[in-house]
C-alpha cells in the first residue's frame, strides 16, 4: 500500500523524499529553455537493446515538467508529489505561519473513508474527512486562512490518518512562528450587512500594539476615515486578529488597513500586503 503527501512546506527530515513548501503568495519563475544551438550528434544503442521487465512500480513524475512545455497538468486533482508509502510514522512537516496545507494518500480500499485527526499542542483534538481526489486517492487541502483553523498557534501538532481497511499513519506538523510580519485577511470581495472582515496579523513582536483602520470611498473620488480601531496587542506568539462587522455603513467601496513597517511605501498594499480592498453591497 503506497501514500502520496504534498505540502506546501519543506519536510524537516534527512535521507527521505523531501516535500517543498510553496507558500500561496510566492511567485513562481517560469523555466526557461535555452535556444542555444547544439552540435547534432548521432547516438546508437548497443545491439540487440535490452528492455527492462515491468517492475510493477509506479512512475513518479515531477509536476514541474509540464510548466516547461507549457502544458496544463493533468487531471489529478491537486496530489502532485512523490508517493509514500502507506502505515507507520511520517517524516515531520515544517510549515512556516499562513503557509496553505495539503496531505494526499493513495492506496485506500474501495470501502474505505479517510479521517485525520489533528492533536494541538494543548491536547485538543479535530477530526478532518477526507476529500476523495481520483482512483484510490484521498487527501485533505487547507488554504492560507483556512489553515488558520486547523493550526490556531505555533506548535507541534500530531496527525493520524485512519480508515478501516488501511494502515494507520501518522507524523507531526511543526508550525512554526512568523519570521516576518505578515497579514492573512478574510478572502472576501463583497460584504453584507452582518457578515465580517477579518485580518490575521502575524510576526510582531509580543506584547506589541497592532494598529489598523478603515476606509471608505466618496464621490468624487475622495478617500474618508470610517473607523480606527482599538490597538490589538500582539500575544506570546507576535500575533493578533482584527475583525469589523458590516452594520448600518452605505454601499461602496471600502478597505481595511493594517499598519506595518512598511506602510510609508506606496507600494506596502501591494508588496507587503498591508491592505484589502472590498465592496459593501445591501
Amino acid at each position: 500500500m503506497r501514500v502520496r503527501l504534498i505540502c506546501h512546506a519543506v519536510l524537516a527530515v534527512a535521507a527521505v523524499s523531501m516535500l517543498v513548501a510553496n507558500p500561496q503568495n510566492r511567485v513562481r519563475q517560469p523555466l526557461v529553455l535555452s535556444s542555444a544551438a547544439v552540435p547534432s550528434r548521432t547516438f546508437q544503442a548497443p545491439s540487440p537493446a535490452l528492455i527492462a521487465k515491468d517492475s510493477g512500480k509506479r512512475r513518479h513524475r515531477p509536476s514541474w515538467i509540464w510548466r516547461v512545455f507549457g502544458a496544463a497538468l493533468p487531471d489529478e486533482g491537486g496530489c502532485l508529489s512523490d508517493v509514500l508509502p502507506a502505515g507507520g510514522r511520517k517524516p515531520t512537516v515544517v510549515l512556516d505561519r499562513l503557509d496553505s496545507l495539503g496531505f494526499c494518500f493513495e492506496g485506500f480500499r474501495p470501502q474505505d473513508r479517510p479521517v485525520m485527526r489533528i492533536t494541538a499542542p494543548d491536547g485538543t483534538q479535530a477530526e478532518w474527512p477526507a476529500v476523495h481526489e481520483f482512483a484510490d486517492v484521498w487527501g485533505w487541502t487547507w488554504t492560507n486562512e483556512e489553515i488558520l483553523l486547523v493550526l490556531p498557534h505555533p506548535g507541534a501538532y500530531r496527525f493520524e490518518v485512519t480508515a478501516a481497511g488501511t494502515s494507520t499513519t501518522t507524523g507531526v506538523i511543526d508550525a512554526r512562528p512568523a519570521a516576518r510580519p505578515d497579514v492573512e485577511f478574510s478572502d472576501v470581495h463583497e460584504v453584507s450587512p452582518g457578515e465580517t472582515v477579518s485580518a490575521m496579523v502575524v510576526g510582531r513582536r509580543p506584547g506589541s500594539p497592532i494598529f489598523a483602520s478603515l476606509y471608505g470611498s466618496q464621490k468624487p473620488k475622495r478617500l474618508r476615515l470610517v473607523h480606527d480601531f482599538a490597538p490589538v496587542i500582539a500575544d506570546r506568539w507576535g500575533e493578533g486578529v482584527i475583525k469589523w462587522t458590516v452594520t448600518d455603513e452605505p454601499e461602496g467601496d471600502y478597505g481595511l488597513l493594517v499598519e506595518t513597517p512598511q506602510n510609508d511605501r506606496p507600494d506596502a498594499c501591494l508588496r507587503h500586503n498591508a491592505c484589502s480592498p472590498f465592496v459593501v453591497r445591501r
